[in-house]
């Protein structure tokens, strides 16, 4: 049977997932199921400036790409509001700051740090890119808290979050009483309206179908947050009763070739998550007992192709 992926997030260039995942699927479509809009202004990073200033930040925080952009959107607009006499001191007091340690969850994260603020910075010191989520970093900032408590420093940590972010690491963090920790809420996340998403969703499919014939044909859906999974669920469950253009299918269940409903939709579905997080949130949301499930074992596109990989065999 042929499969196909539907990514549930902006396509960008050069994307990563896309080229990989295209040579095990026949086609890989995107549909943005968020928006995440920045709240950073160039305000906000004069007053952290003056802050780190007076009592010195001793590592930043990012947990995913969208603070990174956030952030560097605001420096940029920091940066523009400087006359020319005052620009490369500007550029000197925020190179200053990006000369801390820089701890990160996730190569895709500490990618877009590198684009994005560090912009070309050799001398960077970034850590943690190679850990999945916020448990697994916790314990590094830990004992570089405690190594500075150690010399006699207490340490603060400025970490830049979005509004819906865990508790896993501010918890942990003040929970240890190893540092002091400043939070920066860097965006907010708000989902696209039903209509456009249900659309994009409707769209995704017929191309699929149209594109891997002869049907029907397997579509792994790939959540990436616990709030997409929220979001798009109930439209799932609403292509399949509705519009009857997916069927659901389950691990190791068979499928019938002469089965009257995925004849008339051509094509069935599973869905897989991106890490544990978002997992617990299909399971959550009873999306997990009605379809065949995949977890990525790293949060990345080669992590994605392995998890839908050990599933091929499944059906």
């Amino acid at each position: 049977m042929k499969t196909a992926v539907i990514l549930l997030r902006d396509k960008t260039k050069g994307d990563s997932y896309t080229d990989l995942l295209l040579q095990d699927h026949c086609i890989v479509e995107s549909v943005p199921v968020l928006e995440h809009r920045f709240l950073l202004t160039a305000q906000i990073v004069e007053s952290i400036l003056n802050d780190h200033s007076k009592r010195a930040f001793a590592a930043l925080v990012f947990t995913s790409k969208n603070a990174a952009r956030a952030l560097s959107q605001a420096v940029d607009l920091w940066l523009a509001e400087h006359v020319s006499s005052e620009k490369e001191q500007a550029h000197q007091k925020w190179k200053q700051m990006l000369s801390l340690p820089i701890f990160v969850v996730g190569r895709e994260t500490e990618a877009a740090c590198r684009s994005y603020i560090l912009n070309g910075i050799k001398e960077s010191d970034i850590r943690c890119g190679d850990t999945g989520n916020a448990a697994a970093m916790l314990p590094q900032i830990l004992e570089f808290c405690k190594s500075m408590q150690t010399s006699g420093r207490w340490p603060r940590i400025l970490f830049f979050c979005g509004d819906q972010r865990r508790d896993t690491l501010p918890d942990g963090i003040r929970g240890s009483n190893a540092a002091e920790l400043v939070e920066t809420v860097a965006y907010t996340t708000v989902g696209r309206t039903n209509t456009e998403t249900r659309s994009d969703l409707a769209d995704a499919i017929d191309q699929i179908k149209s594109q891997c014939q002869p049907l029907p044909v397997l579509i792994w859906v790939v959540f990436f947050s616990p709030s997409g999974v929220r979001a798009v669920t109930p439209l799932l469950e609403s292509l399949e009763h509705v519009d009857g253009l997916i069927v659901p299918v389950k691990a190791n269940e068979k499928v019938a070739s002469g089965d009257d409903s995925i004849t008339d939709a051509g094509a069935l579905y599973g869905v897989c998550a991106i890490g544990k997080t978002t997992m617990a949130e299909i399971t959550s949301q009873g999306l997990g007992d009605r379809v065949m499930t995949a977890q990525a074992d790293a949060p990345n596109a080669g992590g994605i192709r392995n998890a839908l990989s050990l599933q091929k065999r499944q059906i």
